[in-house]
């Protein structure tokens, strides 16, 4: 099955460990899922508006 077969999922990424973060969603990406990555809670809830 492709990638294009398998759809496009939105990710919503939040780990205070911003290298383990940035490597998940560029792992998504990799696979075209559309991805936000948050490090704190703060910013997962100001970013919430924009998946």
């Amino acid at each position: 099955m492709s990638r294009a077969e398998r759809g496009r999922i939105k990710v919503f990424i939040v780990d205070d460990n911003e290298d383990a973060a940035n490597l998940l969603g560029e792992a998504m990406q990799y696979y075209d899922h559309q991805t936000v990555v948050a490090f704190d809670s703060a910013e997962a809830l100001n970013a919430i508006g924009t998946v």
